[in-house]
């Protein structure tokens, strides 16, 4: 890659587009543009819908000052083997999911602008146009906000306003929200600005591995190491089960694989994993014995299962289409769902055999778990990042579905795959060299 020597240049503004891009990325500012005519019927919902995100319109802003950048001889865009490693299967995905899902819509039009905007977006990180320690620092700011703003929803129980943000109205009395009942007294989960408590807590969960694996690799100052430990308040204060259950594993990873195991390793561990294990189970305790509504909610999970393998077994060969379990949820169950109830089931990997078949879901997951093994063959020569960012995300695949249904959870995911491009190429999905 070239840079300019000095002054204003397009890669210069591309840099600076995409430093914007990971601040905001955590941020849910998406109504710009509206359309809610992709399904020709079913029922409403938001996250079938596409919207024009801020966060589209960088991504667009960055490839193009790029592009400008490339035409100067100020960027080099041939595509390295390690970003083709990955980058032709996660392009041959892409392209079938819509192929499948020609099947079930009037339009694919703006489902395809979608996939290419978020392989963009792959491909920028991939790109290495920031280091990995770069995208780091950037990311750590814009989750450093949005704790603030959790904590500030968490301890008032009330939102601070932030509607251009994407913050959600928080009140005790609006339906829906995501909360425990402790004793007799309902408390909302923290938000942020996201659509929901478990996306904040994905974020916050990513962002202390990224930062535990700078600070490990790195002499840094103690404001990473406060990041790193605000990042792990932040998963608990949101109350997510299963991030809690993905903290707890990456950090047991990290013991039982280091070389050397001082002090920081079993402080950390404790301050953590026992607070996790009573976190769990007393959640559990107290929702599941002194409150009638928790054990309906695990009755809903368990019929939503069920459904998903009817629909399997109706749809075979080319499923109900992405985005379409919601539309279709209501055919497979008996009971009149309230609105808040409509949701895609909560496995990614259950949702993927429903929504494209069971013969490509299975060729997805197949994919997936090569992930898994290269990740797993990494953590073996000492190189724990990338099984432990894999490990968590595959935790909470097997618990929520908004890594693949919600914008903000997509850019998540994607973001991942792009950092860690080296390990899917070498190891999982090797191009031939140049």
């Amino acid at each position: 890659m070239k840079t300019s020597k000095s002054g204003l240049s397009a890669l210069k503004v591309a840099k600076w587009l995409c430093g914007l891009l990971l601040i905001i990325l955590p941020f849910q500012i998406g109504d710009l543009i509206h359309n809610p005519d992709i399904f020709t019927e079913g029922k409403f919902m938001v996250s079938d819908v596409f919207k024009l995100h801020f966060q589209d319109i960088l991504i667009c802003l960055t490839i193009l000052f790029l592009g400008i950048a490339g035409w100067k001889k100020q960027w080099d865009f041939k595509i390295s083997n390690q970003l083709l490693g990955v980058g032709k299967w996660l392009f041959i995905v892409l392209v079938m999911m819509l192929f499948i899902n020609t099947f079930h819509h009037a339009t694919i039009t703006l489902m395809a602008l979608r996939y290419a905007l978020l392989f963009t977006f792959f491909y920028i990180v991939g790109s290495k146009l920031y280091e990995k320690e770069q995208i780091i620092k950037f990311l750590l700011i814009g989750l450093l906000f949005q704790f603030a703003i959790g904590l500030y929803q968490l301890l008032f129980q009330d939102s601070l306003g932030l509607r251009l943000l994407g913050e959600p109205y928080i009140s005790s009395n609006n339906m829906g929200l995501a909360s425990l009942q402790v004793m007799g007294y309902k408390i909302i989960r923290p938000y942020g600005t996201l659509a929901h408590a478990n996306i904040l807590a994905g974020f916050f969960l990513v962002g202390f591995i990224l930062s535990r694996d700078f600070i490990q690799k790195n002499s840094v100052s103690i404001l990473y190491k406060i990041g790193c430990f605000v990042m792990i308040i932040g998963v608990f204060m949101t109350f997510s089960r299963q991030a809690i259950l993905a903290l707890i594993a990456v950090l047991l990873v990290d013991i039982l694989s280091a070389k050397k195991r001082n002090l920081w390793h079993w402080i950390l561990a404790f301050i953590v994993i026992v607070p996790g294990i009573l976190l769990i189970s007393g959640r559990y305790y107290f929702e599941v014995f002194n409150d009638a509504a928790m054990p309906e909610a695990f009755s809903e999970r368990i019929l939503f299962i069920k459904s998903a393998f009817f629909m399997i077994w109706d749809n075979f060969f080319i499923g109900i289409g992405g985005g379409n379990f919601v539309n279709e949820l209501q055919n497979y169950v008996s009971l009149k769902l309230a609105p808040w109830q409509l949701q895609p089931v909560h496995n990614v990997f259950l949702l993927w055999m429903v929504e494209y078949g069971a013969i490509f879901g299975s060729f997805i997951i197949f994919l997936w778990i090569r992930l898994i093994k290269a990740a797993l063959y990494r953590l073996k020569n000492m190189c724990s990042f990338s099984f432990n960012v894999v490990l968590g995300l595959t935790i909470i695949m097997f618990f929520d579905h908004y890594l693949i249904t919600n914008y903000e959870g997509q850019l998540l995911l994607f973001l991942i795959l792009g950092l860690t491009t080296h390990v899917l190429n070498n190891d999982a999905f090797p191009a031939k060299n140049s």
